[in-house]
């Protein structure tokens, strides 16, 4: 498959960690109870978390929710029978509650009539959108945070490479790329393969980007059997299995087990 983004060792000439905000794309917007809308202004972006223990580093995962119920309050019983989801990027602690369940970094659709193209780039803080962390179908750990910043500024880099820009740019802004084949699940496979490649060592991990197919497999693998256990239509007959609804179902990659079920 042709790239769609630039390759990882250009996109990381381009960030400056000292201050990662610069690097905000082009039409951005962060998600939480207070966030509104921002087009490139100069507001602040949501304040970064730090932990001071060795045990506390925040986990990188590969987050899957229903298809549609990302950026909306979708559900998940239509899609009962479908493989079909949306992917994200979701920075958090090793707490398996959906209260805490991170910042999710990924692109969805767009609605507006401003915007000329279906995507947009988000960052959603989980805590703040009680609707969507509820809709967290499952994630996979896959790598530890060492330097979040870093992170954060890698995936705002590889965002700002999405052809994403209002109407009134379309018929003189030649310098985007092209969206051909461009998706949810495509960007986070770009993510990982830059992340999980970044010289500087911004993660923790035992994987790279040859891992990509592998690890996708997993998780397809792993929310597949959630949804044949029962995990999200929990019955009410005597004997059933008890689900922790507060609680979000994780796979550790590296250790090769469940976590939380």
């Amino acid at each position: 498959m042709s790239s769609l983004l630039t390759p990882p060792q250009q996109i990381r000439t381009t960030v400056t960690l000292s201050s990662p905000s610069q690097q905000r794309p082009q039409f951005f917007r962060s998600v939480s109870s207070t966030s509104q809308l921002s087009t490139g202004s100069s507001k602040s972006l949501p304040i970064t978390r730090t932990f001071s223990h060795q045990k506390d580093k925040l986990r990188l995962y590969l987050a899957l929710f229903p298809k549609g119920g990302s950026a909306s309050c979708g559900t998940y019983g239509s899609q009962l029978s479908c493989d079909s989801y949306h992917w994200a990027i979701v920075l958090g602690p090793k707490s398996p509650l959906r209260t805490a369940a991170g910042t999710a970094y990924h692109i969805v659709h767009s609605t507006s009539d401003f915007i000329s193209t279906p995507f947009f780039y988000e960052e959603t803080d989980l805590s703040q959108c009680p609707h969507q962390a509820r809709n967290l179908l499952a994630r996979i750990a896959l790598a530890k945070v060492l330097d979040e910043q870093r992170v954060q500024a890698l995936l705002r880099a590889l965002a700002s490479e999405i052809k994403i820009r209002k109407a009134s740019q379309a018929s003189t802004d030649s310098s985007n790329i092209e969206l051909s084949g461009l998706s949810c699940l495509t960007w986070v496979k770009s993510a990982w393969e830059i992340l999980s490649s970044d010289p500087q060592r911004s993660l923790k991990g035992y994987f790279g980007p040859d891992d990509w197919e592998d690890i996708e497999s997993r998780v397809r693998k792993y929310v597949r059997r959630k949804r044949q256990q029962g995990r999200y239509n929990p019955s009410t007959e005597p004997g059933a299995v008890t689900w922790n609804p507060a609680e979000v179902p994780t796979w550790n990659y590296w250790e090769n087990r469940e976590t939380t079920d």
